[in-house]
């Protein structure tokens, strides 16, 4: 059964620094994919602080 969803797609290599904040996603073609119907709104807060802070880390190379 399919179910509607929507997703977030970053790219495939912040999933490490994502999954060390206990942000689970699918990488699909080279894209990791976070299914926001996984995730609680009262969480939403939370997420956008984690997939920032792996951004900056990307970004400083660490």
């Amino acid at each position: 059964m399919e179910l509607a969803s929507a997703a977030v797609s970053l790219p495939d290599g912040l999933a490490p620094a994502l999954r060390a904040q206990r942000v689970v996603g699918r990488v699909e073609d080279g894209r990791l994919l976070l299914d926001l119907r996984s995730v609680d709104p009262a969480d939403d807060a939370r997420l956008r602080a984690a997939v920032l802070a792996a951004v900056r880390a990307a970004r400083e190379g660490n």
